[in-house]
């Protein structure tokens, strides 16, 4: 048996027009879903979410930080693998050297680093700015020692001997840890490769320019990519460390001009030389107070050396994860009353904030925060305005219903009341008027009865119009277009009105169920009503057509028109139009002719099965 094919255009509308208490959840769910992934689509990527994002990282790392003091009662955390020899305010002060750029002072720097390098480290980084003069001391140094990384501040073909340090140094690098907004947390600019000889396929130690002091110091200390070496380091992702407080073992550079050096402070460590001089304003800040660069390099390789560096989650997964948290929540917004739906968004922030929070400490994993918060407000947001206009449309089709059940008694008792109109009162009148008839053959000189004959006519053909008026037998015994034609010749007979029909949709009765018939029927007599008071017409034309599967009835007049003032919605006349309309989902309009008159339009969608089921 093969199963019938279902349009998709079809299977869309029994989606979204479904009935009853399913396809209204079907309903909710599928605008929620919708909404929910447009509005992240909006959200994802947006500048002021990055710069919130970046303020909600330092919030986490600020976290951090006190829970480790609480767990640890703040011990002092301090490395074994690095010490540095500062430059600092007394050493400037001593030794009258301001900065590293003539031959006084870059001579103290080489006695500054044959000394050290005396004791056994294992690595020597220079951070600090040596353009300048010339130093044949200096390069003495460089050509002895090969465990010597340079930080070039600035443009490398400046007044610095370029060729003569390349030659000698192991390796050098640029100051460019990038830093967050917030100044927390510094991205680790490692850029893993594999340096391979253009003679054979074997790694080589070559002289290699690095894109920062850090993964220089890398570098030199594994003789090749940090990727190599460092088995936690498999992504060219961004890698971060942040800044949390710790100490390094520290000498001035007056000191290491000193034999007396303590070499346990210098043996198999990296030793770092740069400033430490008085904090100015343009210097980054990390904590409530400036911190030199030294300290950031000293942090950043002490991370990479200790495995402790920060990952950031995949942004393609990151965007996956957001598109799904949207849609989903935003869904089920939809479906919820208000306490549980905000129950939802409660406990949603809470495990995005607790989840990060512990990603971010134990896992040294950056999960974003800011976007998903955003996303989940605004699905919130939208889930509730779909719940209410879901709710109010329930409430408005239960009102709709019970107005037409209103109506539908309405139209009962009407029938009742003219059928005991027709029944009782209007066969005793005939009495009355048969008796009448006799009273005036055996009075003749008396004019009472003839007189009373003329009032008891008048009472019958005013009661028999109200039965009619009350339920149309017309409608029922010739059917609805005769019904309609019989107002216009009602309406011809009394006012003298020239009255026209035209029927171009034959077979739209058929689809029409009794329910229709009737209030078009009342809509109509009341607009003839309306013309036969207030239009001061000479010609009325009812137009009956079909098309694009619905039934338009034009009711058109010559009179004077639509008045200067808006229609008064409180019309008891136009009120119980709008009020038929609707309840068989038609579509009312009045509209001014360019000349003069007026046109009231009336659009009735049809539905071909619903006429059988209705008129059964």
């Amino acid at each position: 048996m093969k199963l019938p094919f279902v349009p998709l255009k079809q299977l869309i509308n029994n989606i979204l027009y479904a009935q009853g208490k399913h396809g209204l959840l079907i309903q909710r769910l599928l605008w929620g879903a919708l909404a929910g992934y447009l509005s992240t689509l909006i959200l994802v990527g947006s500048p002021y979410l990055e710069t919130l994002e970046s303020y909600m990282l330092e919030l986490r790392y600020n976290m951090a930080n006190k829970n480790l003091c609480w767990n640890n009662n703040c011990p002092e955390k301090r490395t074994k693998d690095i010490s540095l020899v500062k430059f600092d305010d007394g050493s400037q002060f001593e030794l009258g050297i301001a900065r590293f750029n003539d031959l006084p002072a870059k001579q103290i720097l080489a006695k500054a680093i044959d000394n050290i390098d005396n004791l056994s480290p294992k690595l020597i980084v220079l951070d600090l700015d040596l353009r300048g003069a010339n130093c044949p001391a200096l390069e003495s140094v460089f050509k002895r020692y090969h465990n010597i990384v340079i930080a070039l501040f600035g443009n490398l073909e400046g007044n610095l001997p370029a060729p003569a340090y390349l030659t000698n140094a192991a390796a050098f690098g640029y100051d460019d840890l990038n830093s967050e907004s917030n100044g927390k947390v510094r991205q680790l600019p490692i850029n893993q490769r594999t340096i391979y000889s253009n003679s054979a396929n074997k790694k080589e130690n070559t002289i290699v320019a690095v894109p920062s002091l850090t993964e220089a110091v890398f570098s030199q200390l594994h003789t090749s990519s940090p990727g190599d070496q460092n088995s936690s380091i498999k992504d060219p992702g961004p890698l971060y460390f942040g800044f949390r407080e710790k100490n390094f073992d520290s000498i001035s550079l007056t000191e290491a001009l000193k034999q007396n050096v303590n070499c346990d402070l210098i043996k198999n460590r990296i030793v770092i030389f740069g400033d430490v001089l008085t904090s100015r304003q343009q210097e980054p800040n990390i904590t409530s107070s400036a911190m030199p660069k030294i300290y950031l390099h000293a942090n950043a390789i002490s991370t990479l050396l200790n495995n402790e560096q920060i990952y950031t989650v995949s942004p393609e997964l990151a965007k996956v994860f957001i598109l799904f948290l949207g849609v989903s929540f935003c869904a089920l917004g939809s479906v919820l009353n208000y306490f549980l739906r905000s129950c939802l968004l409660i406990t949603a922030i809470a495990c995005l904030l607790i989840s990060s929070q512990i990603s971010f400490e134990l896992l040294r994993l950056i999960i974003p925060t800011a976007q998903p918060l955003a996303v989940l407000t605004m699905s919130y947001v939208i889930g509730s305005f779909i719940n209410l206009n879901s709710n109010l449309r329930v409430r408005n089709k239960e009102l709709a219903k019970a107005r037409e059940s209103m109506q539908i008694r309405a139209e009962e008792e009407r029938q009742r009341i003219a059928e005991d109109l027709h029944d009782e009162t209007l066969p005793n009148l005939s009495a009355v008027a048969r008796m009448t008839d006799k009273l005036t053959k055996e009075l003749t000189d008396n004019s009472v009865p003839r007189q009373m004959r003329e009032r008891l006519d008048f009472a019958i053909n005013e009661m028999r119009r109200v039965i009619n008026d009350l339920h149309p037998s017309v409608l029922e015994t010739m059917g609805f277009k005769p019904a309609i034609e019989n107002l216009l010749v009602t309406l011809k007979r009394d006012t003298n009105i020239q009255c026209s029909f035209v029927d171009n949709a034959h077979t739209t009765e058929d689809y029409l169920t009794k329910l229709h018939k009737l209030q078009l029927y009342r809509i109509v007599q009341e607009c003839i009503n309306n013309i036969a008071k207030h239009a001061e017409a000479k010609n009325v034309e009812i137009i009956l057509t079909e098309r694009e599967n619905k039934l338009v009835l034009s009711i058109t007049d010559d009179g004077i028109g639509l008045p200067s003032s808006p229609l008064k919605n409180e019309s008891h006349g136009l009120l119980n139009i709008k009020q038929r309309a609707q309840m068989i989902g038609a579509k009312v309009e009045w509209k001014q002719l360019s000349k003069s008159g007026t046109e009231v339009l009336i659009e009735l969608p049809l539905h071909r099965n619903q006429g059988e089921s209705g008129n059964q």
